[in-house]
């Protein structure tokens, strides 16, 4: 037993709300991380305070007095969490802290990332936290050697959470919601780390404890069940330890160095790091890379794939350990990136400390909506001394269907309700890593599972011998499914699938045969007046111009209305574009990728309409400004400055100019929400315009455009065709 350790005074400790701090840098190798829990800093959650006249008790201030962790620095991590935290989340939480990790400061020699060994002591939800920073950036980790004590953490919630639920939910705390028992979140986060630990995608060595008591503790009352009960703190590692005499405070919150918590952290550093340490090598660590060619090495590929409510994507793509031959240009060329419905993006890289310096871009083909073809080009030569990385990310929009009744209006569907992703290997890699998160909303008939193809032949043939070899590389809990293989076969492509299932909620976008009729009518007679004005058609020309000139006037009281919103501006009238759009049933159009024919829509009047992009336009629902608009019943704001990327989905017309802004708002009925007659657009092709207009996308400005379009411009638009 070593000498009692007894601070003489009160300890140095960070002012209240203090985060991600160097307590301590010894300029050594190895670093302690501390990360408090929810509505707790880390000035408070590691202090005992003071009592029978001795000081107050820091943790991290016991250590720099142990000789045992001499060769530990000591950094305080932390997130925002506060009563009025509301909408910040854990993966918020999470990104704070990674972002603290990585960060130089003026007080150290080098960021917590950049040392060796990291053991993270954790309370409560900072477990969940280090836990989703490590699920979701692996890679990040890769090289270093982590050691991970929960310390109370639940990985399935706390019951007392949901005592609590009346509380979060006025406050509207997500991170406390996501601490409820069962929580999806939670599942969803236990499955991803249960695949981080199985793996061994990082060298990582944990241990997990948990208080014995309920806070208030009274012989007068009946025993309370933990705050976080031991079936809850205990899941990835060995039996969970009990802290004795500790409530779910003061099992972080050592007087000396003979409480538990202290001594829990003491076993843990000597099985970590004592004489008969385990040597933490990840499986996914190969010490041989399979060769595809004299000088060309692949590590590691990591793609994830997160669908959201909508069907979009958004695709992250992690390429580690890339070698080269001496042979410039030094290219490395992608896989074409092609989605079978909606449309796509050019990839763009990430500099978030993933992509090596010199690394850049460029198309290989000349790109199209519904595929793009790239490659990476490197400044330097990679070679095995020093490999290049990079991450890259693009997006799909209006690819994937929540139900059946979604899905039998893509081009491509099919009768079983099947629909995937699918990543094709052409170069050998040490370890491919694919990870699809799903939304909610959506519904399954048949779980996700996984196959292996074979394209050599042409056309695409599954290997079943390959797709049952691999099957335990594959695991789906709940809303994620996880591919992980190393050294896995090439050239073939790896395919997460699913059955679809019909709409539990029911069809919430059906028409009855009248509100059909009647939609179905304003369109016809739209497009029958634009077509008789072009002469396409031959029917009562004088009819058609009147019915032009309404509308033409209809659309000046929009612009009219829109000046003065902007308080008189004055707008150009060159460059705006104020156009109505209505779906054309009568003359559908096949996809590129399909040979279905699905109904467009159609530019029937506008300021544009004269320019022969905007004459021709075709645009499915759901792709572009104006079809998103219509398929999801609710207002599109495009704008080209915008950093979200979704509004910055676009879809431009063969001939016509390319907006810089634009506003496309559904005409719909005000007495079914289903009812939509046709798409109102509002924008600008002009660049000094789009400044202007800018205003009117904001949420005050859109919702009063939404007022205005629903009680002026459709009610007009229904007299005028006598509808």
């Amino acid at each position: 037993m070593t000498a009692h350790i007894y601070p003489l005074e009160e300890p140095r400790r960070p002012s209240s709300g203090t985060n991600n701090v160097w307590y301590e840098d010894r300029r050594t190798d190895q670093v302690i991380v501390f990360v408090h829990g929810v509505l707790s800093d880390s000035s408070s959650c590691w202090y005992a305070k003071p009592s029978n006249d001795q000081p107050g008790v820091y943790w991290p201030d016991l250590l720099l007095n142990d000789k045992r962790f001499a060769g530990y620095s000591i950094y305080l991590g932390g997130y925002y969490t506060d009563v009025h935290a509301t909408q910040y989340e854990v993966s918020d939480c999470a990104e704070e802290l990674y972002n603290a990790l990585r960060r130089r400061s003026d007080e150290a020699t080098s960021s917590v990332l950049e040392r060796q060994t990291i053991i993270f002591v954790c309370h409560s939800m900072g477990g969940i936290v280090v836990r989703y920073m490590l699920t979701t950036r692996p890679w990040e980790f890769a090289d270093n050697r982590i050691g991970l004590l929960l310390i109370a953490s639940p990985s399935s919630g706390s019951p007392w959470a949901d005592k609590l639920d009346y509380l979060l939910k006025y406050f509207k705390h997500h991170q406390g919601i996501e601490l409820k028992w069962g929580n999806w979140s939670l599942e969803d986060l236990d499955g991803r780390f249960r695949i981080v630990v199985a793996a061994r995608k990082i060298k990582l060595l944990g241990a997990e404890a948990c208080e014995n008591r309920f806070v208030f503790d009274s012989k007068w009352l009946p025993p309370r069940e933990p705050v976080v009960p031991r079936h809850s703190a205990g899941a990835y590692f060995d039996r969970v330890r009990m802290l004795p005499n500790t409530d779910h405070f003061t099992c972080v919150k050592p007087t000396d160095e003979n409480h538990p918590a202290y001594q829990f952290l003491v076993d843990f550093h000597f099985a970590f790091s004592g004489p008969g340490a385990q040597e933490l090598e990840p499986i996914a660590m190969s010490s041989t890379a399979p060769q595809v060619g004299p000088g060309i090495e692949f590590s590691s590929l990591v793609w994830d794939v997160r669908i959201n409510k909508e069907g979009d994507i958004y695709n992250e793509l992690t390429h580690k350990g890339i070698v080269l031959p001496n042979k410039r240009p030094y290219l490395f060329e992608l896989p074409p990136a092609e989605v079978q419905s909606g449309h796509t993006t050019p990839f763009e890289l990430i500099w978030d400390g993933r992509t090596t310096e010199g690394v850049t871009l460029r198309h290989t083909k000349e790109p199209t909506p519904n595929k793009v073809e790239m490659s990476a080009e490197f400044l330097n030569l990679p070679t095995s001394k020093n490999p290049a990385h990079f991450a890259i990310r693009c997006w799909d929009w209006n690819v994937y269907s929540m139900n059946m009744e979604e899905y039998r209006q893509k081009p491509n569907w099919r009768e079983d309700g099947m629909d995937y992703a699918e990543k094709y290997l052409a170069q050998k890699w040490k370890n491919f890593m694919m990870i699809i998160s799903f939304p909610k909303p959506i519904v399954f008939a048949k779980r996700p599972f996984f196959e292996i193809y074979d394209s050599s032949g042409g056309s695409e043939v599954r290997n079943d011998e390959l797709t049952a070899a691999y099957q335990q590389c594959f695991y789906c809990s709940g809303l994620l499914a996880v591919l992980s293989i190393q050294q896995p076969p090439s050239p073939f492509s790896y395919r997460i699938s699913w059955l679809l299932g019909e709409s539990r909620s029911g069809v919430t976008s059906a028409l009855f045969p009248a509100q059909r009729r009647r939609q179905r009518i304003f369109a016809q007679k739209m497009l029958r007046m634009r077509r008789t004005v072009d002469g396409e058609e031959v029917n009562d020309v004088d009819e058609a111009r009147q019915i032009e000139a309404g509308i033409f006037l209809i659309i000046a009281s929009v612009a009219e209305h829109v000046q003065g919103m902007l308080g008189g501006a004055e707008l150009d009238p060159g460059p705006l574009e104020i156009s109505l759009m209505v779906l054309d049933e009568d003359r559908p159009k096949s996809p590129p990728t399909g040979n279905k024919k699905l109904p467009v829509l159609r530019m029937v009047a506008g300021t544009l309409l004269g320019e022969p992009g905007n004459r021709s336009l075709e645009m499915f629902v759901g792709d572009g400004n104006a079809g998103r608009a219509w398929k999801r019943r609710m207002v599109r704001v495009f704008d080209h400055k915008e950093s979200d990327p979704k509004r910055r989905v676009y879809q431009l017309s063969q001939g016509a100019r390319p907006h810089c802004f634009l506003v496309s708002i559904p005409l719909i009925d005000p007495s079914w929400d289903a009812l939509i007659y046709g798409i109102l657009n509002i924008g600008t092709v002009d660049s000094e315009q789009a400044e202007l207009l800018r205003k009117i996308g904001t949420s005050e400005y859109v919702e009063h455009l939404t007022s205005f379009a629903q009680s002026y411009v459709l009610q007009r638009l229904v007299e005028l065709l006598n509808l």
